[in-house]
């Protein structure tokens, strides 16, 4: 038996997309993008870096390296040292190798420095050498004393770290002859190394700095991923309409839907397997170069960076296979879709080039940006300077971009012309349907979220920058802002896509006892979000800092200057209609008429607790459960009524109960009902809530699930 929260036709879509990812698994180019590809490129890559890049020399000679030294006896006393091990090293080479093939030695040029470990931070030398204990040491090793020497090299430099093992190297032939000789004469039988050398790694205080390889690293991997998913896309598409198959596999009795997902499955496990093994490969090269040591520390790339990396490209990999089926459904032959492509693929080299950039930071409009957003991160992730806030921004846009450009492309599928080789255009994308819609298809719908998303990020970030504005004028700041956002958004894309009003947006006139159970629920869940979010808090999952705290009893002594209808109509009242109107309205209407009632329950809550995820700028993470679980019902109580009316309802008294409370807290805390510093609610409140909510779930669920038009086309 089918349970509902699986699509039909399943096993169908197993089938399907098994076959079509069989058949770009035998094609060689694949196989070459695949594997050859990365095993070829990166080692070549390592090596151009550590020669060219990394050496910070090109000219021919022997190697410098910069040594500090305490000045007076003790840098002296080093300096013989070391010169005894370099004369033994030289003389060892000179009986074992060639003079044609003798490598120059390292020329070692001696600086004094009082504070050697600045010295070594300020790139002034590559080793600092500090004897323990301080002093001239000569007298301790002839008496047979054991020395050891911190050899301080900063932890990102490749010739700091190179010039350590050179020292290590030579200390160690200064012991053997010293030993040597001491034996030789007999003065007493030897157990100690005279000097013991402990390379020392100091960690730069500074940030990390922006390096090109840093910056080159998500250019290569965007365009490995791009090139493995590019031949698939197009053999699916247009190298299927040109073999004549494509006809027949639309004229089986199989959805479009479910072939073009079927397609998009294959395609996208391609750009997935491309992206893998290349972060694989490259991971491995670093690795076994020593070029991830100068990148990222001693401890080279951790598994959690390379664990965020990889999810970037996956979420790349899905966006861009979304793009591709679109362009190459439109070409009618494989070198019409390669056409298509070449602009796109030099589209796609731009986000990449821009991340080479040193000044360019990853914040504002660059977070949703497509494809330079993913390049960005992926630098600053490699870079160790990726913030939270900024990562989930690029993370949501860019799934929301790849559901739209995957909803973008069953349209483009699923179009006569573009199947039968017929005459169509770009411009079929933006024509208007000729006849009147129950609902927004589920690719508009989608669209609509993608625009939404990016607009409510830039928008509200503008609000909160804007200086000098009183707690008011902010107030109807934001209220405009949702009200082109959640407002004119939705009634566009309804009078674009010719829908009806009443049932594209489920304005039907609800029954009056469903309006007084959402009356009852709006009442009594608000303190579950309440205890829900402290408790987050208490465990440790949240991201609100006592600053932000502060801020927010800051907010609500300032709202006592306002009237409370003013901040109930803006705050409570606007904010519930508009949400209501899009996410149980347009897209709850769009996506019921392809999904099942829970998933599309479930899919309209997630994307209602994401808009919820940040608050002025600031990562909220104890907002999304509570939100989640507030959409849950929003949306099960719009699926029971089968209107919108009594979700407007429920939002706003939920909303407006929590603006009364903050609004009236000190009032409350004098007159005894709430106790002064106490987080939770009072246990009497809870009991209420409590009662209160189970009866409002009980009285919704005895209605009847509301009637549904599936959408007409």
């Amino acid at each position: 038996m089918r349970t509902p929260f699986l699509p039909p036709h399943v096993g169908l879509l197993r089938r399907l997309a098994r076959k079509e990812l069989s058949e770009i698994l035998r094609d060689r180019r694949t196989i070459l993008t695949l594997v050859l590809m990365p095993l070829l490129l990166y080692p070549l890559l390592a090596v151009a870096f550590r020669t060219f890049l990394l050496s910070g020399t090109t000219s021919p000679g022997p190697t410098i390296y910069r040594i500090g030294v305490h000045s007076g006896e003790e840098g002296e006393s080093i300096q013989r040292y070391l010169l005894m091990g370099q004369d033994a090293t030289e003389q060892r080479q000179a009986r074992t190798t060639n003079d044609s093939t003798q490598q120059p030695a390292p020329e070692l040029r001696w600086l004094d420095a009082e504070d050697l470990e600045n010295a070594v931070l300020g790139n002034l030398v590559d080793v600092g050498i500090q004897p323990r204990p301080p002093g001239p040491f000569d007298e301790r090793v002839r008496h047979g004393e054991v020395v050891d020497w911190e050899l301080l090299y900063r932890d990102d430099s490749f010739s700091g770290r190179d010039a350590a093992r050179y020292l290590e190297s030579v200390c160690l032939a200064a012991n053997t002859r010293l030993l040597t000789a001491r034996l030789y004469r007999r003065v007493s039988p030897e157990r100690e190394t005279p000097v013991r050398p402990r390379p020392i790694a100091l960690p730069n205080p500074q940030p990390r700095k922006s390096t090109l390889l840093s910056g080159l690293v998500p250019l290569i991997l965007i365009l490995m991923t791009i090139t493995g998913a590019v031949y698939p896309a197009i053999d699916v598409t247009a190298g299927e309409r040109e073999r004549g198959t494509l006809e027949i596999l639309v004229a089986a009795p199989v959805p479009r839907l479910s072939v073009l997902f079927a397609k998009y499955v294959a395609v996208f496990t391609v750009a997935m397997l491309t992206a893998l093994v290349n972060l694989g490969t490259m991971t491995a090269t670093l690795y076994l170069s020593g070029v991830g040591e100068v990148l990222f520390g001693a401890e080279g790339l951790s598994p959690l960076v390379f664990v965020q990396v990889l999810a970037l490209l996956l979420l790349f990999a899905a966006f861009f296979s979304a793009v591709l089926l679109a362009l190459t459904s439109f070409a009618r032959s494989f070198k019409e879709a390669q056409a298509y492509l070449v602009p796109l693929m030099l589209l796609a080299l731009m986000p990449g080039v821009l991340s080479l950039l040193p000044g360019l930071q990853l914040q504002g409009p660059l977070a949703i940006t497509p494809l330079l957003n993913i390049a960005l991160l992926t630098r600053d992730l490699l870079e160790g300077s990726a913030r939270p806030v900024i990562a989930i921004v690029v993370v949501a846009a860019t799934l929301l971009y790849a559901l739209a450009a995957l909803g973008v492309a069953a349209r483009v599928f699923g179009a006569e012309a573009v199947l039968y080789s017929q005459s169509g255009g770009w411009t079929d994308l933006f024509r208007r349907p000729p006849g009147e819609r129950t609902a927004a298809t589920p690719s508009s719908a989608l669209l609509c979220v993608a625009l939404l998303f990016p607009s409510s990020f830039v928008i509200h970030g503008l609000l909160v920058r804007l200086g000098d504005q009183s707690i008011g004028e902010a107030l109807v700041g934001m209220a405009l802002a949702n009200v082109l956002l959640f407002g004119g958004y939705p009634l566009v894309a309804v009078w674009w896509g010719r829908v009806r009003l009443s049932s594209g947006l489920r304005l039907t006139r609800p029954s009056v006892p469903a309006c007084l159970a959402a009356v009852l629920l709006g009442l009594c869940l608000w303190p579950w979000a309440h205890e829900i979010a402290l408790a987050l808090r208490n465990v440790g999952i949240a991201s609100l800092r006592g600053e932000h705290l502060d801020r927010v009893q800051g907010m609500l002594k300032q709202w006592e200057l306002l009237s409370p209808l003013f901040l109930l109509l803006v705050i409570a009242v606007l904010p519930a209609v508009l949400e209501e109107l899009f996410f149980r309205g347009y897209l709850f209407s769009a996506l019921l008429g392809v999904l099942r009632p829970w998933p599309t329950i479930l899919i309209a809550a997630a994307l209602f607790a994401l808009f919820h995820l940040i608050l002025a700028g600031v990562l909220a993470v104890e907002r999304f459960l509570p939100s989640l679980l507030l959409g849950i019902v929003l949306g099960w109580v719009c699926w029971k009524t089968g209107s919108l009316w009594p979700g407007m309802l429920l939002h706003a008294l939920n909303n407006g109960c929590v603006v009364l409370l903050g609004y009236y807290q000190s009032r409350l805390v004098e007159s005894g009902w709430l106790a002064s510093g106490q987080e939770h609610l009072p246990i009497t409140w809870l009991t209420i809530a409590a009662l209160g909510s189970v009866v409002g779930i009980l009285w919704m669920g005895r209605m009847g699930p509301g009637r549904y038009d599936k959408p007409t086309a």
